[in-house]
């Protein structure tokens, strides 16, 4: 493929496809792994699993390291505290590429959610559905959780679990769209 012009984002996305389809898994994602001296992703560590908490378990190993890495990146950037007059003007962000893209990710989760809801009328699975989502997002369930929570308060998915003292969907709960 890369001989063909194609760019390192589509024979990643084929890669992906190849584990889907062709060896059968169910779900498969890319990890991002970051360059230490500089913002940019040295290569991409990929994953694939059948079973929905393959994902949860890959996403929750990726935060903890990752968010570590990129505060440990920071502490490597940051000027001696005893140099005034070097950090005047300078902005040092915690965050490093991982967890802004996380951020990021965030912001989209909704419409994410909503766009694979709109896909499947019938509903989703919160397990499949949060399996689904974690292919491309690098999120952890609780906050998908909240997100569909939101998302209910705001009218736009069903809140089928909200029975008793749950306010928030497990594995086997069919999660809708209602508009």
């Amino acid at each position: 493929m890369l001989d063909t012009g194609a760019g390192i984002e589509d024979v990643e996305a084929e890669y992906l496809k190849m584990l889907r389809a062709d060896l059968g898994y169910r779900y498969a994602g890319f990890s991002p792994i970051h360059n230490p001296d500089k913002e940019q992703i040295h290569f991409n560590l990929a994953f694939a699993t059948n079973h929905p908490m393959g994902m949860e378990t890959m996403r929750t190993a990726e935060f903890r390291s990752l968010s570590d890495y990129d505060r440990a990146r920071f502490s490597k950037k940051k000027p001696p505290q005893d140099d005034l007059f070097v950090s005047i003007g300078e902005h040092f962000d915690v965050r490093g590429p991982y967890l802004r893209t996380r951020e990021n990710h965030l912001v989209c989760a909704g419409d994410v959610i909503l766009r694979l809801l709109s896909e499947s009328p019938e509903g989703v699975k919160f397990d499949r559905l949060s399996a689904l989502i974690q292919q491309d997002l690098y999120l952890r369930r609780t906050e998908l959780k909240d997100t569909l929570v939101e998302l209910t308060s705001r009218g736009k998915v069903s809140a089928d679990w909200k029975v008793g003292r749950k306010q928030e969907p497990s594995n086997s709960y069919l999660i809708r769209r209602t508009q």
